[in-house]
């Protein structure tokens, strides 16, 4: 629809007044003007009448008056053209400031989103007008600023073409801040943001989300489609010792969503580059279905390995699954407890035999630990017994100093102290509150990697367990973790040399505490043995944006280099803490010495997130209205058919600044126009005066 429109139509009414210049035209009575004269003896006296006008004389002056009037009319009931084209003449006092969103995470990949993206991209770009500016904006877990504002269409139409769908998760957040810094400033009068997305409903989950600044029209462009797919969900590998090798039997979950039928695919598992065994599958139109390949034989080196699914979909990048095959590692303990005490009633032993990843091998020893159990140990837990003296304890503390850990368990047979070559720590007495209120561990510091399973809420309550008896422990080197509700130490952490101390203040047999009969109780036995191990948790496989860690063993000695999936080198100087790095690419990360032909350190598989192989999508104008701009226009699968509403189209042309400006031209000119007619007109006279 094209034509001249009006925002507030009713204002037109106002035309009404265009009665009033007739009616001072038509009403107007010449003056008489009274010219004394000294004698009227001569003259005849005529009576003067006055005549009212029944025609108008002076036609410019009068159609003037009529065209202010009109134009203010005009100018109160905001006019603007509704054809872009017919409007676009008028933006010249500074047109808009257009911001281009264009999502290009991974589940853009599917089908042909992108290349409608593109050209959706791409015709906005062709409907700038003159004084219009856009930016490019690339988003997906992050944005990037492809271009900053231009007018510049051919900077703005190479940015689209060279940007591809990459491994990143959707989000919509870091996409408005980003509109929103560009268009904050702006002093142009249309601000506009566009965002081309499928809208998955994993990009947004309902959090706060930066408000663009009042004013700004928040435009969306739909992109979904098919939400069809096939992708493996998770894998384990189940690993078992057969004689003198250990064999592991991947499992994998494979997950499909909005099938229309149940479909047969095929499956690849390859190991180390050669395909192992092709399976088929049937996958259930929804939901997971378990897919199991033959054992395979695990060395002590982590195995790459990759699933291959031949789904026939719309989205191959989560077709392949890759993840790291190897031996699971265990953690070996030595238990050490009071000679002639029955290991069956070891609550701590009992807790620690239920372990699958890692495992936990204990070894009992009763009486001295030799050198040659410490050597095959990475832990040694002190239960209710003193610090050995002597050679085992030289030999003990040798060996926390070179890495190894430590977990002392008191009660009220520990007595004497601990080496000052291991800690600076002083054991005191037994405090009994069984007579009375049972202390409670009152605070617990969660963000510590002890209490990493309970940092979310209602993830664990220590504070049911009751606690009647325990050893006060004084130290000023030693970490304080956990308190009881008077203060005092519960769980204290130190370092000596490489290894790590923890002390446990009280016992774990339900005498002085019914710590054991807690649901707590398992997941901290197994945290304190792998902490004091120094136990790092090697996944199988990570997903884009999770943030990945090297042992700092390999990063310690000297300079490395880790290699990206796509290539990527970057750099790193020896560290004593773990490498760390965010994972932003499906592949494998290769660690290497920083030399050439650097010997392969460790590696890391790393797989697109599963929210982005789940392609429901979200209403846009929920977002619209998260983003502050309730009132834009719904999304549309054309960006032409997006049309403005009438309310931006109006702003964006602003014509009754313009008119405004006609009405004050025409005020000015009214004036002159009228005293140079009026002066030009006879004005009757009348002569007064005594006869003589």
């Amino acid at each position: 629809m094209s034509g001249l429109a009006f925002l507030v139509p009713a204002f037109l009414v106002g035309l009404g007044v265009l009665v009033v210049p007739v009616v001072v035209h038509l009403r107007h009575r010449q003056r008489k003007t009274a010219v004394p004269f000294p004698s009227l003896m001569f003259l005849k006296r005529i009576e003067f009448r006055e005549v009212r006008r029944q025609q108008i004389h002076h036609w410019p002056l009068f159609l003037l008056r009529c065209l202010a009037i009109a134009l203010l009319v005009l100018a109160f009931a905001r006019p603007f053209f509704q054809d872009r084209e017919m409007g676009g003449g008028f933006a010249v006092q500074g047109g808009r400031e257009v911001v281009i969103l264009l999502d290009h995470s991974a589940s853009m990949g599917f089908g042909d989103r992108w290349s409608r993206a593109q050209a959706a991209a791409q015709e906005i770009i062709d409907g700038l007008t003159a004084g219009d500016r856009a930016a490019v904006v690339l988003f997906h877990s992050t944005a990037t600023v492809a271009t900053t504002p231009t007018a510049d269409k051919a900077l703005l139409t190479a940015a689209i073409d060279e940007a591809r769908p990459t491994s990143g998760s959707t989000r919509y957040g870091p996409a408005l801040r980003a509109a929103r810094e560009i268009v904050f400033g702006t002093d142009r009068p249309g601000r506009e943001v566009i965002m081309m997305s499928d809208f998955q409903r994993s990009g947004w989950t309902g959090e706060d989300l930066q408000t663009l600044p009042e004013g700004t029209s928040f435009k969306t462009v739909d992109l979904s489609g098919t939400t069809s797919d096939i992708t493996v969900g998770s894998i384990e590998v189940v690993a078992n010792n057969q004689g003198d090798r250990t064999v592991g039997t991947v499992v994998a979950q494979v997950v499909a969503s909005d099938l229309r039928e149940p479909r047969q695919i095929m499956a690849t598992l390859e190991v180390a580059g050669r395909n192992t065994e092709t399976r088929e599958v049937t996958v259930p139109a929804r939901g997971p279905v378990a897919l199991r390949f033959d054992p395979i034989t695990l060395p002590g080196a982590p195995l790459r390995a990759t699933i291959r699914l031949e789904t026939r979909d719309s989205l191959p990048g989560d077709d392949a699954f890759h993840f790291l095959a190897f031996a699971d590692p265990a953690v070996r303990v030595i238990h050490r407890l009071p000679d002639g005490a029955d290991p069956g009633r070891s609550f701590i032993r009992q807790a620690l035999g239920i372990s699958r990843q890692p495992r936990v091998d204990v070894m009992l020893r009763s009486s001295t630990i030799t050198a040659a159990d410490l050597s095959r140990a990475d832990v040694v837990l002190l239960e209710g017994v003193s610090f050995p003296g002597g050679g085992e304890g030289q030999r003990l503390t040798d060996f926390v100093r070179a890495g190894g850990g430590l977990l002392h368990v008191l009660n009220e047979r520990v007595s004497g102290a601990w080496p000052s070559a291991l800690i600076d720590a002083q054991l005191g007495d037994v405090v009994d509150r069984s007579a009375g209120a049972p202390a409670t561990i009152g605070l617990i510091r969660r963000d510590h990697p002890v209490f990493e399973p309970f940092r979310l809420p209602r993830s664990g309550d220590f504070s049911a367990t009751r606690i009647y008896r325990y050893r006060s422990v004084r130290s000023d080197s030693m970490e304080v973790i956990a308190q009881y509700d008077d203060g005092a130490a519960a769980l204290l952490v130190g370092t000596s040399g490489s290894g790590r101390v923890l002390i446990w203040s009280s016992s774990v047999d339900n005498v002085w505490s019914d710590l054991p009969l807690q649901p707590v109780f398992l997941p901290l036995a197994h945290q304190l043995v792998l902490f004091a191990a120094g136990f790092i948790d090697q996944p199988t496989a990570y997903r884009i944006g999770d943030v990945a860690s090297f042992d700092p063993e390999v990063t310690a000695n000297a300079p490395v280099i880790l290699v990206s999936p796509g290539g990527e080198r970057r750099r790193f100087e020896p560290v004593a803490t773990p490498l760390s790095f965010t994972i932003a690419e499906q592949g494998f990360y290769e660690l290497r010495e920083a030399r050439a032909g650097g010997r392969l350190l460790a590696t890391a598989a790393a797989n697109l997130a599963l929210g982005e192989s789940d392609l429901t999508p979200l209403d846009p104008a929920d977002l619209a209205i998260a983003a502050g701009a309730p009132d834009s226009v719904p999304s549309a699968a054309n960006p032409v058919q997006a049309d403005l509403t009438v309310q931006e189209r109006e702003r964006e042309q602003s014509l009754w600044w313009y008119v405004l400006a006609l009405v004050a031209v025409t005020l000015l000119v009214e004036p002159m126009i009228a005293n140079r007619l009026t002066g030009a007109v006879r004005t009757p006279v009348v002569v007064s005066g005594v006869n003589q």
